[in-house]
């Protein structure tokens, strides 16, 4: 509807009185109109300043007292014959849509849109594209691997995401899409539902059926301890042990039990008794703490080397309630 009342008004090249959402009222003649990233801009030559100005047409509120829709229908009839249009500013295909995305990214930045993963794909710089639904809707959303890289739970079709991002313009279809920083699942903490991937992802694997758990040896001679040597967990391992077992031999694997190092840690001193087979038995464990501290027990490098394990493995984190990954591949 603009551009006919901007068009109209150039055409007829009369003085008008505008009046503004700022309570402003201007009158003169409109020359000229033009888009632009803040919208429809208007070439004004003011009778007051008796000098052109410019202002942003979408806050005009009235046209000589008239809404800007009843204004068009009062002088439909006064519209000239069709006749040679005025020059005009003609946009290529490749910079209005540059003008495009630009407008959407500012007006749609740092928003969260929710829906259902479909058409999920990963691609092999580790980008990743889907679709994002809901009853009426599809909107497609990319996962930039600097982004994803720290995702903690894997997205799936199917899956109910809640996606933090901009809106933008892929340039060469002209398909808007929505860019993300974050991503979370519905309902179920990122954490929660990472531990569920990775616990249905193992147990398809078969690393939880019994028929792998290696026995524990009657009488051990020589129990190993993979653990933080100033941790609580360790006294408590050491003095519940030689209760049963006052005789035994222990040596300690001092390892990392919190933080990025935690599972590269524990798995290098698994590996390094089971090279120099000293002990019947190796207990991995830490006292409780926090989800985030113990985190590294739900890891699927640190489950996995448990598992491949030749000496018979046991867990012993947090308190009797806590599960873990680990649990499940561990021996006993």
């Amino acid at each position: 509807m603009l551009d006919k009342i901007l068009e109209y008004l150039v055409k007829e090249s009369r003085s008008r009185e505008f009046r503004t959402a700022d309570g402003k009222t201007i009158r003169g003649i409109i020359k000229d109109f033009y888009l632009t990233s803040r919208g429809v801009e208007v070439k004004f030559f003011s009778e007051k300043t008796q000098g052109l100005k410019e202002f942003n047409f979408e806050d005009v509120l009235t046209i000589d007292n008239m809404a800007p829709d009843v204004f068009l229908h009062n002088t439909a009839a006064e519209t000239p014959a069709a006749g040679p249009l005025p020059e005009r500013m003609v946009f290529s295909v490749s910079s209005i849509t540059r003008l495009i995305k630009k407008k959407l990214t500012e007006s749609f930045s740092g928003i969260w849109v929710s829906g259902e993963v479909s058409n999920f794909t990963l691609s092999a710089a580790g980008h990743m594209y889907f679709n994002l639904k809901d009853e009426q809707a599809l909107l497609k959303v990319v996962f930039f691997s600097g982004r994803s890289r720290n995702l903690k739970f894997k997205i799936a079709d199917g899956l109910k995401l809640e996606v933090y991002g901009a809106l933008s313009v892929y340039e060469k279809s002209g398909a808007y899409q929505l860019l993300a920083d974050r991503v979370i699942p519905e309902g179920k903490g990122a954490q929660q539902l990472a531990f569920e991937q990775l616990k249905e992802k193992l147990l398809k694997e078969g690393l939880f059926d019994k028929k792998h758990k290696k026995p524990l040896p009657l009488f051990p001679e020589t129990i190993g301890i993979i653990t933080s040597p100033t941790g609580a967990a360790f006294r408590d391992i050491l003095r519940v042990s030689k209760e049963i077992f006052p005789r035994q031999h222990f040596i300690l694997y001092p390892a990392a039990v919190q933080g990025s190092e935690a599972a590269p840690s524990m798995i290098r001193m698994i590996e390094i008794a089971n090279r120099r087979a000293e002990c019947d038995v190796l207990i991995v464990g830490r006292g409780g703490g926090s989800a985030e501290d113990l985190m590294s027990f739900n890891d699927e490098a640190l489950a996995r080397a448990i598992f491949r394990s030749g000496i018979p493995v046991i867990s012993a984190v947090g308190h009797e309630i806590d599960y873990f990954i680990c649990d499940f591949t561990a021996d006993h």
